[in-house]
């Protein structure tokens, strides 16, 4: 590579009072010569971390050299007036790199402030997707465990081992041979002025009746409802606690994993002292009934016993 400070050194030791425009000549040539280079390198260095970093320092020295230079003519000269033209010609480049250096100030402020914001931004979302992740991981957990419970659920009826999710079934008919015996008492006949037949034998049901069916069943196989339901519970209680997630969205998982038979065991539960006072609100809030089967309970009255808000969510996270 050339050595274009050293040409210009020479040149002003040859001719140390050319005149201005030659020397801004020869160093055009120069400037020249540094870009002609630096393209046939530029091949080369598209690879590299440096970039055109090469480019910038040639343009610097030479830049430097070139004021050098400048500077040692009109030292020499004989003219006052000449030297005193050039000062004041370097006062206003002063000023203006004074100026170009503030503004250059204020747009690295600028810039490292939109790094920072974009950093601050970006670490945002990794916190919120760590926190999302620590959440599902738990959460899928006791879903996991929830379903063994279910799995390893067993109780004896007529000498035959009952398992699994066949029990909520077997639970629930023992409910409305509960509700049935209710219907039957003299209290309950007196409920109405004319005979009660079949097609509305349930139609004066009340809610306390529900309660007391279910609870001579729970008090039967407390073990394996208590059990139940307080897993469920915890699921639903960890969600509705946690924060900067979509509770609605894993709830609805939740439910999911209900049966039909355990959504109307949820329903009696939840009417139930065991339940009403912690489950219920929850019941209500994310609408742990919604599509629950009618068919599975006497009558369509029974819906009456609940808030519309435990069938349909009308109230936000």
């Amino acid at each position: 590579m050339v050595d274009i400070p050293y040409l210009i050194l020479n040149q002003y030791k040859d001719n140390e009072r050319q005149h201005p425009l030659k020397l801004l000549t020869f160093s055009l040539r120069g400037l020249f010569v540094i870009f002609a280079q630096n393209h046939n390198k530029k091949i080369n260095m598209k690879e590299s971390n440096i970039g055109n970093a090469p480019l910038y320092i040639g343009l610097s020295v030479f830049f430097i050299f070139t004021v050098l230079g400048l500077t040692y003519m009109i030292q020499n000269s004989n003219s006052y007036d000449e030297r005193g033209t050039f000062g004041d010609m370097f006062g206003f480049a002063n000023a203006l790199f004074t100026g170009f250096s503030f503004i250059g100030l204020i747009g690295t402020i600028l810039l490292q402030r939109h790094d920072i914001n974009t950093q601050r931004k970006e670490l945002q979302k990794q916190t919120k997707s760590i926190h999302v992740q620590n959440f599902e991981s738990t959460f899928f957990q006791m879903l996991t465990i929830f379903q063994g419970i279910v799995d390893n659920l067993e109780i004896v009826e007529y000498g035959e081992s009952i398992k699994g999710r066949r029990v909520f079934g077997v639970l629930n008919q023992k409910i409305k041979n509960e509700l049935f015996e209710i219907t039957m008492t003299e209290e309950y006949q007196e409920r109405s002025s004319f005979e009660i037949e079949d097609v509305i034998r349930y139609v004066f049901i009340e809610k306390d009746d529900a309660i007391e069916a279910y609870d001579k069943v729970y008090s039967e196989y407390g073990d394996v409802l208590g059990h139940y339901f307080r897993s469920l519970y915890h699921i639903v209680k960890f969600t509705d606690k946690y924060k900067g997630i979509d509770k609605q969205k894993y709830i609805s998982i939740a439910r999911s994993h209900l049966s039909n038979s355990e959504q109307v065991l949820l329903y009696y539960n939840c009417l139930h002292e065991n339940g009403v006072i912690k489950f219920m609100p929850l019941v209500k809030k994310y609408a742990l009934l919604k599509n629950i089967d009618w068919d599975y309970f006497p009558d369509q009255t029974f819906m009456l016993f609940y808030d519309i808000d435990a069938y349909v969510n009308v109230t936000s996270n």
